[in-house]
């Protein structure tokens, strides 16, 4: 998923200006082609609202789904069909991973800090 996504970013991005660039290449039909892979990508989302790393039986990974939430907004912008991907289940995904990624941020800074209150402490103590 990860590839995959990588690759439909510009097309959603910027498929529109194929015609008017005169871009033609091997796309015909930039909506058909980003639609087609969207109706691919719903067969992959988790019960969570995410999506794999790999297209197989695997978890949710934050960075794929938000690169897919973030292609899903072009997307609908231009009235393209999602092809079944659940935005609204995506989006509390990466608000859980949102809330877990600064949950664990704060975990790190607290046990920084309680580490470093030790350092101080034996370092005080060692120099009397």
């Amino acid at each position: 998923m990860e590839q995959r996504s990588s690759a439909m970013l510009p097309l959603v991005a910027f498929g529109k200006y194929i015609d008017i660039f005169d871009l033609k290449g091997e796309v015909k039909d930039y909506r058909e082609v980003v639609e087609a892979e969207f109706a691919y990508w719903s067969k992959y989302q988790n019960a969570d609202g995410g999506f794999p790393y790999w297209p197989r039986n695997e978890g949710s990974n934050t960075y794929v789904s938000a690169r897919i939430a973030e292609i899903c907004a072009y997307a609908e912008k231009d009235g393209i069909d999602l092809g079944g991907i659940n935005t609204n289940d995506l989006a509390k995904f990466l608000e859980k991973s949102a809330e877990r990624i600064i949950d664990k941020e704060l975990e790190v800074k607290e046990e920084n800090r309680v580490e470093d209150i030790l350092d101080q402490i034996l370092n005080e103590h060692i120099a009397d």
